[in-house]
């Protein structure tokens, strides 16, 4: 894009899924500072989950690496790249809702304050590779993920003024 003078007029962005620290282990230094630099950049990172329940429904992972997904988003938070986040609410379980929600929230907020706010849900649905693996569970969480929606919203409306968000499509 440089080399092409389109540096100024082609956003760039990249897709990060929070499961490994390739961006630290094979970048330099210099390539991460010309990332962070460069105007028209920006990253978006995806949770599995929203708690490490959900986050192991998800993955199949174990429910103690969710957390690892906060530890590789604080460091590129810190880098002070322009970033947004992607969340799956897919889940087995629906108790407490609002109060895991409020953890979630809490937790994107103590990166940065406005975090829960560059963060959108995404809507899972059925298609063909995927038939084969439903469950019960899985097509219960398929129609549970309306439910931590409207969750997530109500945590946002109490905390953001009206001003500082936009509908969430359902």
């Amino acid at each position: 894009l440089l080399a092409r003078n389109l540096d100024k007029e082609v956003y760039l962005w990249s897709d990060d899924n929070l499961s490994t620290d390739y961006f630290w282990r094979h970048l330099t230094s210099a390539d991460r500072e010309f990332i962070r630099s460069y105007a028209m950049y920006g990253r978006v990172c995806c949770l599995k989950g929203f708690d490490p329940g959900s986050f192991s429904f998800n993955t199949n992972a174990a429910p103690q690496e969710y957390d690892r997904q906060f530890v590789l988003l604080r460091r590129l938070v810190e880098l002070g790249l322009n970033l947004y986040c992607y969340v799956t609410f897919t889940t087995d379980r629906t108790e407490d809702l609002q109060a895991r929600i409020s953890t979630f929230v809490d937790r994107l907020q103590s990166l940065d304050e406005n975090l829960p706010l560059r963060t959108v849900p995404l809507k899972i649905e059925v298609f063909g590779p995927t038939q084969a693996r439903l469950t019960t569970a899985r097509i219960a969480s398929l129609t549970n993920q309306f439910s931590v929606v409207d969750a997530w919203s109500s945590e946002l409306a109490r905390r953001s003024s009206g001003k500082s968000r936009v509908a969430l499509p359902r």
